[in-house]
C-alpha cells in the first residue's frame, strides 16, 4: 500500500509540471496530460516596409517610395508538441492579408506662368500569403511565461497593385487626358519581380493560462524580420511587431 500510495504521488507530480499545469489533481482522479494539442490562432500586428520601393508602368520608372507602416492580419490553425515538460515544438498554418499604401510627390517643375507642375504618385498593394511556420518555445523558470523563436515560410497567393497619378499643383488644372482628368489610373499590374516564396525568422515572447483540464490560451507578442526582399527586381524588405492569440 505504501508503495503504491509513494507511485501514484509521484506519477501525479510529473504530470503536474507538464505545459506547466497541475491538470492532476488527486490521485484518485487520474487524468493523462496530453503532449499534443491541436487549435485555432489569430493575430494582427504593424508592417514597416522599407527600402527602395520602384512603381513601373511598362518600361518607365514612375517612382520610388519611401517607407510606410501598414496592418497586417492573420488566422489559421496552430499546434503544439510538447517533447519536455516545459519545452515544446510549435507549428502554424495561417492565412495573412497583408496591404500597404505608398505615396511620394514628384519633382516641381517650373512653367511660364511663373506656378510649379506638382504631382502626386500613389501605389495601393495588396498581397495575401500563407504563412506556415515551425519553431521551439520553452517555459522560463518557475512560471508560465515563455521565449520561442521560429521560421515562416510565406507563400505568396496572389499579388495585385494599382498606382495612381493626382494633379497637386497647379491647383485646379486638370491633366491634358480625353477627358479632362485630375487622377491618372495606370492600367495593369505595376510591380515587378514579386517572389512567390520568402523565408521569414521570428522570436516571441508569451504567456500560457489555463482555460480548463487540458485546454490553454497562449498569446504572445512577437518580432519578425524577413531573409530576403519581397521583390527581387526592387529591395523591399517588410519587418513585423505582431501580437498573437492561440486557444489549443
Amino acid at each position: 500500500m505504501f508503495v503504491t500510495t509513494v507511485f501514484l504521488c509521484v506519477m501525479m507530480q510529473t504530470q503536474a509540471i507538464a505545459q506547466g499545469f497541475e491538470w492532476v489533481y488527486s490521485y484518485r482522479m487520474p487524468f493523462s496530460v496530453p503532449t499534443f494539442y491541436v487549435g485555432f490562432g489569430s493575430g494582427v500586428g504593424i508592417a514597416s516596409h522599407s527600402g527602395s520601393i520602384e512603381s513601373v508602368s511598362g518600361s518607365f520608372v514612375c517612382a520610388r517610395f519611401p517607407s510606410v507602416t501598414a496592418p497586417v492580419f492573420s488566422f489559421g490553425v496552430t499546434a503544439e508538441y510538447w517533447i519536455y515538460g516545459r519545452t515544446a515544438l510549435t507549428f502554424s498554418g495561417l492565412y495573412q492579408s497583408q496591404s500597404a499604401h505608398f505615396s511620394e510627390l514628384s519633382e516641381r517643375i517650373p512653367l511660364s506662368d511663373g506656378n510649379f507642375l506638382q504631382t502626386r504618385y500613389e501605389l495601393s498593394t495588396n498581397r495575401p500569403t500563407l504563412k506556415v511556420t515551425g519553431g521551439a518555445k520553452t517555459l522560463l523558470f518557475d512560471t508560465h511565461a515563455w521565449i520561442g523563436g521560429s521560421i515562416a515560410l510565406e507563400y505568396l497567393l496572389q499579388s495585385s497593385s494599382q498606382l495612381q497619378e493626382k494633379m497637386v499643383s497647379p491647383e485646379g488644372v486638370p491633366f491634358e487626358t480625353t477627358p479632362p482628368s485630375f487622377v491618372i489610373t495606370y492600367p495593369g499590374n505595376t510591380l515587378d519581380g514579386m517572389r512567390t516564396v520568402v523565408a521569414v525568422p521570428c522570436v516571441n515572447i508569451g504567456y500560457d493560462i489555463e482555460l480548463g483540464r487540458g485546454l490553454y490560451a497562449s498569446p504572445s507578442i512577437g518580432y519578425s524580420l524577413p531573409l530576403m526582399s519581397q521583390s527581387s527586381a526592387a529591395q523591399w524588405n517588410v519587418s513585423t511587431v505582431w501580437a498573437e492569440l492561440k486557444i489549443l
